[in-house]
């Protein structure tokens, strides 16, 4: 579900800058923005494979730069963006980087190291990406920002209570920037997908309801951007269930999800 338009749509973007971009929908994202005419700015933390990502965008006509750096470290995120900025405006920043992590098998809990990491990439390694450049498509009065959370944002869950609240966090701060710099011209879209098939998906324990390919997100994703939604969740019953559960009494909802099997979601 594509939902919340905002006034009118933005400019079709030249310069693209995505982080989290070696892998899963970072990579779909990539490859879908891929074309003759367009500027790529990608950063991960792995060189090898996000070199592999740049060579394939290139293939496709892509003008691709990149930089190996962790959205946790925000002076060198911020050197970057600004640098790149300086060469050639930013017209659509992603915040895709993110990591996941869950309560074991047997149910043993989230550790406290954990639940820190959890927050340093998911939140604000977000804050660290959009800051640097906000106040530059501010002045510039145009620019366009997704930042790519979780349907788990939506509703806690006992197999993974911190990945959830990291999502939850960065989705409340999204709504509250959308609506504060709407006024000037810059576009903020919340990306909440369910199950997408990308490596750390595969390492969840019980179902996955759902589950759509990486390039099929990258694609709801892009058409969602480019009508200026405000608010992009897919598939539809990611958006009606967390909603329908929270008008239950939270024991209800609390039994139905400890239905599901406990199981360690490792690092995207």
């Amino acid at each position: 579900m594509e939902s919340m338009k905002l006034f009118g749509r933005p400019l079709p973007p030249q310069t693209i800058a995505i982080t989290g971009a070696s892998r899963g929908i970072g990579r779909a994202l990539a490859l879908e923005y891929a074309d003759a005419g367009r500027t790529l700015l990608l950063s991960a933390r792995k060189r090898e494979r996000l070199e592999e990502t740049a060579e394939d965008c290139r293939a496709l006509g892509a003008d691709v730069e990149t930089a190996v750096v962790d959205v946790t470290n925000a002076k060198a995120l911020r050197l970057w963006l600004l640098g790149a900025d300086a060469h050639k405006p930013i017209d659509l920043l992603i915040a895709n980087a993110g990591i996941s992590s869950g309560t074991g098998p047997n149910r043993e809990p989230e550790s406290e190291a954990a639940l820190h990491k959890l927050f340093d990439v998911n939140f604000q390694g977000i804050v660290n990406t959009i800051q640097p450049i906000t106040p530059l498509m501010v002045e510039r009065k145009r620019g366009q920002i997704a930042l790519i959370t979780s349907a788990a944002g939506y509703r806690g869950v006992p197999q993974s209570p911190g990945y959830a609240a990291s999502k939850a966090a960065a989705r409340v701060y999204g709504e509250g920037l959308r609506a504060y710099l709407a006024e000037d011209g810059v576009f903020v879209t919340v990306v909440s997908p369910g199950y997408v098939k990308t490596d750390m998906s595969a390492r969840l324990a019980g179902p996955r309801p759902f589950l759509i390919s990486a390039e099929k997100a990258a694609r709801i994703i892009r058409r969602g951007l480019e009508a200026g939604r405000g608010d992009i969740v897919f598939p539809l019953a990611f958006r009606f269930v967390p909603f329908a559960a929270s008008l239950l009494p939270a024991r209800f909802g609390d039994r139905l999800l400890r239905r599901y099997p406990y199981g360690i979601a490792e690092e995207e």
